[in-house]
């Protein structure tokens, strides 16, 4: 039997509130982005959940606490040696995890350091190795420890000359071998069947150079970007993250933007599928990183990538991962000083945002056990045990009140309220939030 009460430090007169507090505490800590899938993290991360499943319930925790007493209240004083060698052995783990400056996994401790080592990372931001090939042509100064990164330029490679490009395309091998079984079959008529008596060859030979041309039209048009030498390159810190790209020479950098979750409020993102006849074709993003205390756009970035199964290949389409990667971090600092803000303002709060127009407008609060929509002298406020029903249907998330009710034909009374998704800001941070503060989770 394992000690609840001891896996989220809390004494066994805890209230409600300070055991949903201590879960709230740990379960960021152990948080699965922090750690990667390291075993021992992972398996922190279950016992704080299975402990607040337990003590957070009425029924259960009754039953539990007769066990409870029966089993450690008699060796309280033992036990409370082997607590103490426990908590040495774990602070001993994560203390390891925090002097290892390559290791995916970061404390409260790292959070304070804004300040980036100047090395190159050794993994992408989603754990997979880097080899020694890829070149990070320049380096963040503060976004804090790095959790990875990743660069389109391999060390060693250069522009080359549109002349050069011409012979590699007719080095490569289906064109040069097309070409010379061209020209022989040709010779070979000529010969064979005389036609250079009767004008033919030429006409053969104009025919044949032309569709050369358009072989290596289209094969010079797919490799231009090889003479452009456009390439970038990208990290995720605790605290940041950044992207760059240079062009002509990795020295020629044409582009630098480090961003500080420290100076970033808000993030934004939309998508928009496109078919033709009800074919796939492609998928375009757009993502807003914001300060909406000083109604700045720190960073932008449009994009378009073509999965029709919302997964595009990480490495073809780097600058999409980059956000994608970067919000979930982003979220994860957010939820670092979920308990501070908690403790300042006695809510979250989160704003909806126009693209047309490009405005703020605070809608939802969302507190411990509520969640408020803020609509002036009509703002309504929804305690956890009087949610009716909560439910998405196609980008809006519904919430009914206990007094909602659906009459003849299109008749409701009572209180019900949405909130258009597409248009809320810190949107992984606010499916995290209702899960921690009202036990709702939103798939």
């Amino acid at each position: 039997m394992k000690n609840y009460y001891e896996i989220l430090e809390i004494t066994d007169s805890a209230s409600i509130d300070e055991i949903k507090r201590a879960f709230r505490l740990k379960a960021i800590k152990y948080h699965p982005d922090k750690h990667f899938g390291d075993t021992f993290f992972a398996e922190k991360f279950i016992e704080v959940k299975d402990a607040y499943d337990v003590l957070s319930n009425p029924e259960k925790k009754f039953e539990y606490d007769v066990n409870y007493k029966a089993t450690f209240i008699k060796e309280e004083p033992e036990r409370k040696n082997t607590y103490q060698e426990e908590r040495l052995k774990d602070k001993e783990r994560e203390e390891t995890f925090r002097y290892d400056p390559f290791k995916q996994f970061y404390s409260i401790y790292d959070r304070e350091q804004q300040e980036t080592p100047q090395y190159p990372p050794q993994q992408t931001p989603w754990g997979e190795m880097i080899n020694d090939v890829l070149d990070f042509f320049t380096l963040p100064k503060k976004i804090g420890k790095l959790i990875g990164g990743f660069s389109t330029l391999v060390k060693g490679a250069k522009a080359i000359s549109p002349f050069q490009l011409f012979i590699k395309v007719l080095k490569s091998s289906w064109v040069g071998i097309s070409i010379t079984f061209g020209i022989a079959f040709l010779l070979y008529c000529h010969w064979t069947f005389n036609l250079h008596h009767e004008g033919t060859l030429s006409s053969a030979l104009i025919f044949f150079f032309v569709i050369v041309g358009i072989i290596l039209g289209f094969k010079l048009d797919v490799n231009l970007n090889a003479t452009k030498f456009e390439h970038s390159c990208y990290f995720i810190g605790i605290n940041g993250f950044a992207f760059y790209k240079c062009q002509g020479t990795k020295e020629n950098i044409t582009e630098r933007n480090e961003i500080n979750f420290n100076d970033i409020t808000d993030i934004i993102s939309r998508f928009e599928v496109r078919n033709r006849n009800f074919q796939y074709i492609n998928t375009t993003y757009q993502y807003l990183w914001m300060n909406t205390k000083n109604k700045k756009i720190l960073f932008e970035s449009n994009g378009i990538y073509h999965d029709k199964d919302d997964n595009p290949n990480k490495y073809a389409y780097s600058e999409y991962w980059l956000n994608k990667e970067a919000e979930k971090y982003f979220t994860v600092y957010l939820l670092d000083n979920m308990d501070k803000t908690l403790q300042e303002n006695g809510y979250l709060e989160f704003n909806i945002y126009s693209f047309d127009k490009n405005l703020f407008q605070p809608y939802i609060r969302v507190g411990i056990g509520y969640i408020t929509f803020l609509k002036g002298e009509e703002s309504f406020t929804y305690k956890f045990n009087e949610i009716k029903k909560m439910y998405t249907k196609d980008s809006d998330l519904f919430i009914e009140h206990a007094n909602f009710e659906k009459k003849l034909f299109f008749f409701k009374s009572g209180n019900q309220d949405s909130i258009p998704l597409r248009m809320l800001c810190n949107r992984q941070f606010f499916y995290k939030s209702m899960e921690l503060l009202l036990g709702y989770r939103i798939v």
